[in-house]
């Protein structure tokens, strides 16, 4: 008995938490399509495009990536989950520095988020970022 309960609850543990944020009302939609071409759009085009968004001649070998979350359109992108969830599934990759995956990153290591590309996704996703403006110029 005591080891079916170690067992679940090691099973719980590995299961992971669930990133979808609460419904978002029309009005933070539309602050957030306002936001994004200065906020996040530039780093996402730079640092997320090559795998998640369609390239002429590169269609065909990242397809994959592309139909798991389609960044070609911009905001607010394809996939087969809703809003919120594509956006809690966002804002996990960047929290965890999952994407790029690392074989990736062994051959394009600028494809990796700095802490400042992860502080503006982060900020704009939260709504910090008023629209027209992007992330602070160095």
């Amino acid at each position: 008995m005591l080891v079916l309960l170690i067992a679940s609850i090691a099973m719980a543990a590995d299961k992971p938490a669930d990133t979808t944020p609460a419904p978002l009302k029309p009005k933070a939609v539309k602050a957030l399509k306002a936001a994004y071409p200065a906020a996040v759009g530039p780093i996402l085009e730079a640092k997320c495009f090559p795998c998640h968004a369609a390239t002429p001649g590169k269609e065909a070998k990242l397809s994959r990536p592309r139909k798991a979350f389609d960044m070609t359109g911009g905001f607010p992108f394809n996939s087969a989950d809703t809003l919120e969830q594509r956006l809690g599934h966002l804002r996990h990759e960047v929290e965890t520095g999952a994407m790029p995956p690392f074989m990736y990153r062994l051959f394009k290591w600028s494809a990796k988020l700095t802490a400042d590309d992860r502080a503006a996704i982060l900020g704009w996703l939260d709504g910090k970022a008023p629209a027209g403006q992007g992330p602070a110029k160095k």
